[in-house]
């Protein structure tokens, strides 16, 4: 009883990030506190007199002198039923080992019972904020005047020098203010079990939703309990429940400077009649009570500050309310913020933890479907052993973070985690586009940084309508322990992965999935992170996508260019200029007529091995690359001869760029212009009648001169 005293007199702000709308710290201030005179107690005690107001410090109950500041204040206390004046009392030693008595005369009629409340700021993991709350102690009255104890202080002091007070608070080292005052119309309600003791108040609040309470607190301690918590790490009970007016905040748990004991709730007076609103809160805060118990942080700096690990407590506390809420309850928090995970598991905290806490419960949902509950216990075990949280999660999923991270990426999007997320909630952080319209998108990448345990999310349009049966989408990425994990949208069902892998994956038939109208989203994950010790970290992967196609075609080539300039030997003979010859080139004639090729992408390749046959050909292809806006095609050919038995040796390679379509699948070219073809035509022939020597000299293309190509 003593250690729930001063949950709700002290707090210290280090860090302010969220607001709600609540009384805030400057609300609880005087607007002009009156000058009073110091009193100076030492350890033989004394009494302190002012106005209607009185305390007596007992002898022994200090250790040093303390300079206190009694005086009567303005400060409005809102939504309470204030029977006396409120007193303010500046300068308690945080050390004080007796209860000081307190009297304050009546100002009011009582009625009900009646309550010494204590105001003060304490910090509120739910809110990470500075929030004023009271706390309730029974009163007696005697005649005009309410008299109570502010009862002793206990356990795990810290010198309050090592944190920063907020203003209201702020006071040499070891020093403390509150308010205090006479409340009455108060009643107190304590559950079956013990565990949970409800102060509320008769005039605002149902008897039956107070017990309705009672029973929600309770369930949710049997099912924290049930998953493995050590619940007797709080020797306190029962814990502090009251109830006020919270503004945006349905439920509240505050921790206590002073002890892991002294953690107390508190319910917004207004939800109290809406059932799972209440099942829900009272599990979410009693788990944060629940989660303090394993913090390895001195009472002090919980009643100060959040933990590192603040977004996991969030976490967990959301995920918690599906234990109690009905089959199709939806979080509100974690739906506001269904997209956080992919910030990364840790670096997705740096900008708001509490909001990213509740977007993370799908990653607690996923840790607990495929590990039990009690890797929770595990995890939070090892935090009170002082590791980082995600070492402690790596530990306690068997060092398998690094797979559970692509795992969990790719089950939330498919809508395996919360059914309420899948892959059409993507479309909102696509990173980037891959617009498909035409065969000449054929190659896309992109580079971005990636922090630790994250993942991007990529678009790609399949719009182009001259798709064939057999293209198909290649995909890689070039960094180890990452992913890529390839959905069509939309899907039927939750099935909608078509192809993954570490470093590559390919999408067969994306002419069927457009002809289907779907798209594909593209998620790359990031599975890397700095494990044992864990420090922020990220890396820049490259994303290359390419349109592939093994369409098989036919092509007829004919290249007759005059103009051409030869010059021949035989044997050691001089030299011979022969000009005005032709050269003539027919790469797709032979045994089988037309080449058959494959066409990948916009080229179109086949070999030439039938064209001078039975002779042995070292090499031959012809290429034919595809170009559009204008289209037209680059043509390349190449035969390389080396036979022993004939003694012939042949090089021919013909290259032109730009030749035009001039009909659907035909592009020809004639004319002079052809003069910009660049040929090699060496040959050579050994045999019983000599060597004979033949090569191309140069070529100024005359007006019958012509190259067409036909597409079959």
């Amino acid at each position: 009883m003593k250690n729930l005293l001063f949950t709700a007199l002290i707090a210290f702000l280090l860090i302010l990030i969220s607001s709600c709308d609540i009384l805030k710290p400057e609300d609880i201030q005087d607007d002009n506190p009156p000058d009073a005179n110091t009193v100076s107690v030492g350890v033989d005690g004394g009494e302190i007199n002012v106005d209607d107001f009185s305390i007596v410090i007992p002898p022994g109950a200090f250790q040093q002198t303390a300079n206190l500041k009694v005086y009567q204040s303005n400060v409005a206390i809102p939504g309470e039923d204030v029977v006396t004046s409120v007193y303010s009392i500046e300068g308690l030693p945080d050390n004080y080992s007796l209860p000081i008595d307190v009297s304050i005369k009546l100002s009011n009629a009582v009625s009900g019972e009646t309550y010494l409340a204590l105001q003060g700021e304490a910090f509120v993991p739910s809110l990470n904020e500075v929030d004023p709350s009271y706390s309730y102690f029974k009163a007696a009255v005697s005649g005009d005047t309410i008299k109570g104890q502010i009862p002793a202080m206990s356990g795990n002091k810290t010198n309050s020098s090592s944190a920063k007070l907020s203003d209201n608070a702020k006071s040499p080292a070891g020093i403390f203010s509150l308010h205090i005052f006479g409340c009455s119309n108060k009643r107190t309600y304590t559950t079956d079990n013990n565990h949970f003791k409800i102060t509320y108040d008769v005039s605002k609040d149902n008897p039956t939703d107070i017990t309705n309470l009672g029973t929600y607190l309770e369930t949710a301690y049997s099912k924290i309990k049930s998953i493995g918590f050590d619940l007797g790490k709080r020797t306190n009970w029962p814990v502090s429940v009251s109830i006020a007016v919270l503004g945006n905040a349905h439920g509240l748990f505050t921790p206590s400077r002073w002890s892991k004991n002294d953690g107390y709730l508190r319910f917004d007076r207004s939800g109290l009649s809406d059932q799972e609103l209440m099942k829900t809160s009272a599990i979410h805060e009693f788990f944060h009570l629940v989660q303090y118990l394993y913090d390895s942080r001195g009472a002090f700096r919980q009643g100060s500050f959040a933990p590192d690990h603040y977004w996991f407590n969030e976490a967990c506390s959301v995920w918690s309310e599906k234990l109690v809420a009905s089959a199709d309850y939806v979080s509100s928090n974690w739906l506001a913020n269904q997209l956080r995970p992919f910030n990364g598991l840790q670096a997705g905290a740096s900008d708001n933890p509490e909001k990213h806490g509740y977007g993370m419960a799908s990653f607690i949902e996923y840790l607990t479907n495929d590990y039990g509950k009690s890797v929770l216990v595990d995890i939070y075990e090892k935090i009170l052993a002082q590791r980082h949280v995600i070492d402690a999660i790596n530990n306690s999923v068997n060092y398998n973070l690094y797979l559970d991270c692509g795992r969990f990426f790719k089950r939330y999007s498919q809508g395996l985690v919360f059914p309420d997320f899948g892959p059409g909630n993507l479309s909102q952080i696509v990173e980037d586009e891959f617009d498909i319209t035409s065969a000449g998108d054929t190659l896309k990448t992109f580079t971005a940084n990636y922090k630790d345990l994250s993942a991007k999310v990529y678009l790609v349009k399949l719009q182009n309508p001259d798709f064939q049966t057999d293209d198909s989408l290649e995909i890689s990425i070039d960094q180890n322990l990452c992913n890529i994990t390839v959905f069509k949208y939309p899907s039927p069902g939750n099935v909608s992965v078509i192809a993954e892998g570490e470093k590559s994956c390919v999408i067969p038939d994306i002419k069927g999935l457009r002809d289907q109208h779907k798209q594909l989203y593209v998620m790359v994950t990031n599975s890397n992170f700095i494990s044992n010790n864990y420090q922020p970290s990220n890396l820049d992967i490259k994303l290359t996508m390419r349109v592939k196609s093994s369409k098989k075609i036919s092509v007829d080539v004919i290249i007759n260019i005059d103009g051409a300039t030869y010059k021949e030997k035989v044997n050691n003979d001089n030299w011979v200029i022969l000009n005005n010859e032709e050269f003539i080139f027919t790469p797709s004639a032979g045994v089988h007529g037309p080449k058959i090729g494959t066409l990948i992408n916009n080229t179109f390749t086949s070999p030439l091995d039938d064209v001078y046959n039975p002779l042995n050909v070292e090499s031959s292809y012809i290429k034919i690359t595809f170009l559009e806006n204008p289209k037209r095609i680059n043509l390349e050919a190449e035969l390389i001869i080396n036979d022993a038995t004939t003694g012939i040796k042949e090089h021919r390679k013909f290259t032109i760029n730009g030749i035009l379509e001039q009909d659907t699948g035909r592009y020809w070219e004639y004319g002079n212009t052809l003069s910009r073809a660049i040929i090699i035509d060496d040959y050579e022939r050994h045999d019983i009648g000599g060597d004979y020597y033949s090569e191309f000299v140069s070529l100024n293309a005359g007006t019958n001169s012509k190259v067409e190509v036909k597409i079959n």
